[in-house]
């Protein structure tokens, strides 16, 4: 599915600047259409610029995607929002995920916290996103920072479960190292892959799955071959270390820009990856020994 961007991007000058609506929708089709994309995050944008307060932006970014897409969106908890969202997805029948995140290190916001309530009374399947910064909000050291995000992710399965045993569940893994220089993510580092691996056999060890979140972003501010291998590495690695949902779709440098051409760019990689883990058939037509 797709990773978010605050706005969009000039293909000319590679400048951010916010969607407008009809950009906001069209990158809502985009992926929509996509064969690999299977679901819509929270963001495909934040919000859009025709007129909108921006206390509603992220309601009406909501709207849009129920009214345009026919795909399973996500009701992201900022503010509590959700109370609202996932009405709406009950009276329009949009399938919905709750979406609680923690706040690294070892926080629980109230907002957070009340998306749990409401994927229990709603009986809505949850994913849990963790998104610490090794060296800032968590150690440095790659085995320390999946410790902590262990440690905080699991408070959040034992509440959902406590207020409705069985409920579905997942865990989003969006850890990234800490820029010394500047304080920034780094964003496509090859530590990023490493924590991911580690990240997705722990949690495959305890039968939950797991959400690539960190092989979206990149430290690409366009579409170039940065981006691309930036895009590439972390992916493969945790399709093939058993991640079960991979963040990779449209986003272009962090979380300040995505675009609807690198959404269907990054279509082309997650159709290679889906095919390198299907894998060669080994039967007597496949041998070809005749």
């Amino acid at each position: 599915f797709n990773f978010p961007g605050t706005g969009t991007v000039d293909l000319d000058t590679w400048e951010p600047r916010t969607a407008t609506e009809k950009e906001h929708v069209d990158l809502i089709r985009v992926l929509d259409a996509l064969p690999n994309v299977h679901f819509l995050n929270a963001y495909p944008y934040f919000g859009f610029s025709d007129g909108i307060p921006e206390i509603m932006k992220e309601i009406e970014g909501v709207a849009l995607r129920m009214r345009k897409s026919t795909k399973v969106t996500v009701a992201i908890a900022n503010n509590d929002i959700d109370m609202f969202t996932i009405k709406m997805a009950k009276a329009t029948e949009t399938e919905i995920f709750a979406n609680p995140n923690t706040s690294s290190p070892l926080t629980y916001y109230t907002d957070q916290v009340n998306a749990c309530f409401l994927a229990a009374e709603y009986d809505l399947p949850s994913m849990i996103w963790d998104g610490a910064t090794s060296g800032g909000t968590a150690p440095a050291s790659l085995a320390g920072a999946v410790v902590l995000s262990n440690a905080e992710l699991i408070p959040f399965i034992v509440l959902i479960q406590l207020l409705n045993p069985g409920a579905r569940v997942s865990v989003a893994n969006l850890v990234l190292a800490q820029n010394m220089t500047n304080g920034a993510p780094a964003f496509g580092e090859i530590g990023v892959s490493l924590h991911n691996v580690a990240f997705n056999q722990v949690w495959r060890k305890y039968g939950i799955p797991t959400v690539c979140s960190s092989c979206g972003p990149t430290s690409s501010k366009r579409i170039d071959f940065q981006l691309g291998y930036q895009k590439m590495m972390p992916t493969i690695l945790s399709a093939i270390s058993g991640s079960s949902v991979l963040q990779l779709y449209s986003s272009i440098y962090g979380e300040i820009t995505a675009h609807p051409i690198q959404a269907v760019l990054d279509d082309d990689i997650a159709g290679m990856i889906g095919r390198f883990l299907e894998g060669i058939g080994v039967n007597d037509e496949s041998l070809a020994i005749d």
